[in-house]
């Protein structure tokens, strides 16, 4: 598989990564990134090698919350990470996720910048959860 490895920044840097290629058999320890793609008309670009990618705002968003300031972070995240134009590779890619996500060592979650209602449905999440 392909992780995408961000480079460490401040909050308004351009984002910054590279791709590397690991083995599930013995991966490059890594998070997996779970977000709402959003609207696929609205693209950012960031920084990939030598070229740019264009990339959700939902997915810029949470790529510039999550990044460290001073160290490398390694995400695996589904539309940087798969060839979203080889049909075969994103097959065999989607059959993998249940794995990809089990080897991860952390998962994340990104729902979104927030808004009062996000945050009034993680308080009843919360409510839920403290009340069972």
């Amino acid at each position: 598989i392909r992780v995408l490895v961000l480079e460490p920044g401040c909050a308004d840097d351009y984002l910054k990564c590279h791709l590397k290629h690991v083995s599930l058999d013995d991966p490059l320890p890594y998070e997996a990134l779970s977000y709402v793609w959003g609207d696929s008309n609205k693209k950012d670009q960031i920084h990939c090698g030598n070229g740019t990618l264009s990339v959700t705002i939902n997915l810029h968003s949470a790529l510039r919350h999550i990044r460290a300031e001073e160290t490398e972070r390694v995400v695996w995240a589904d539309a940087v990470c798969i060839n979203q134009d080889d049909i075969d590779e994103r097959d065999k890619q989607v059959r993998l996720m249940g794995q990809i996500y089990r080897s991860a060592r952390q998962k994340l979650v990104w729902l979104g910048e927030e808004t009062k209602e996000l945050e009034l449905s993680l308080q009843s999440i919360q409510n839920l959860r403290d009340n069972f």
